[in-house]
């Protein structure tokens, strides 16, 4: 679970870090919020992809333990992204 959310918390910053970027004053909220997603979404995704792809290849070791430890945070990491 502190590995999970280690990464949500990173996510979270990355997106308050952006959101502290742009100017209240000149767009609305839904425009302002698609310009962070715009910009932090891609380096999110591609942390994700990298990291479930990691884990998903760590389960296919032969000791029981790691495979279940890498499939497990595999999943949540997918259901975290989501």
């Amino acid at each position: 679970p502190f590995l999970i959310m280690g990464i949500g918390v990173n996510d979270a910053f990355l997106t308050l870090h952006a959101w502290h970027r742009t100017s209240i004053d000149r767009i609305s909220i839904p425009q302002r919020m698609g310009l962070i997603l715009e910009d932090v979404g891609p380096s999110i995704t591609i942390t994700t992809i990298t990291d479930v792809t990691t884990f998903v290849l760590g389960s296919f070791t032969p000791t029981a333990e790691i495979s279940l430890f890498c499939r497990a945070t595999a999943l949540a990491l997918a259901l975290c992204y989501i």
